[in-house]
């Protein structure tokens, strides 16, 4: 019987001090953006069903699923208001993390129980057209590897050809000028 109470004990402990789903919302990304890299979002959530004290927020992102594991986005970002209703935010510069299901958890920290949301669905994290060598900018290496691939693509035509950014089959002016368009 002791056993059995320390067991209810520690499970009673591990729900107090533990997390919990609920009490934030993640309004977005909240499924179907699609992001590119290098781009800033805004990361907004908001704090549901009463007030409370956070001591801070923290954001994750998974490329693996809303389960995770996750990767930290921020950590530990000024609480602001506890007030059932506020909204928070966090300007995000998206990753150089090209995947089509990408997930973000949002994580308040309490002195008791954390509370915390995911996306309801996946989002999209895409390249810059133009991002040739894929560091999550457009520039000069990119600019070099363009002009190495200058003329027709060889067969087959696409994919064999990344400096094709019209889709043509020919690398030429077209491509140069939406190289020229995402700079920077």
């Amino acid at each position: 019987m002791r056993i059995i109470k320390r067991l209810s004990f520690v499970a009673v402990l591990f729900v107090v001090a533990g997390s919990a789903r609920g009490h934030t919302v993640l309004l977005n990304p909240n499924g179907g953006e699609v992001l590119p890299v290098g781009s800033t979002f805004t990361v907004r959530w908001q704090v549901t069903g009463g007030n409370y004290n956070p001591l801070n927020w923290d954001l994750w992102y998974s490329t693996n699923g809303a389960g995770g594991p996750w990767i930290t986005l921020a950590a530990d970002l000024p609480p602001g208001s506890g007030a059932n209703g506020s909204i928070h935010t966090y300007n995000w510069t998206v990753p150089p993390v090209v995947d089509e299901t990408v997930w973000v958890r949002v994580r308040m920290d309490n002195s008791g129980v954390d509370y915390f949301d995911v996306s309801n669905g996946p989002f999209a994290i895409v390249a810059v057209p133009g991002d040739l060598d894929e560091d999550g900018f457009v520039g000069i290496e990119d600019f070099l590897a363009l002009l190495a691939l200058w003329g027709p693509c060889s067969d087959p035509c696409p994919p064999s050809c990344p400096a094709d950014l019209d889709g043509d089959c020919d690398v030429g002016i077209t491509d140069f000028l939406m190289l020229l368009a995402n700079w920077g």
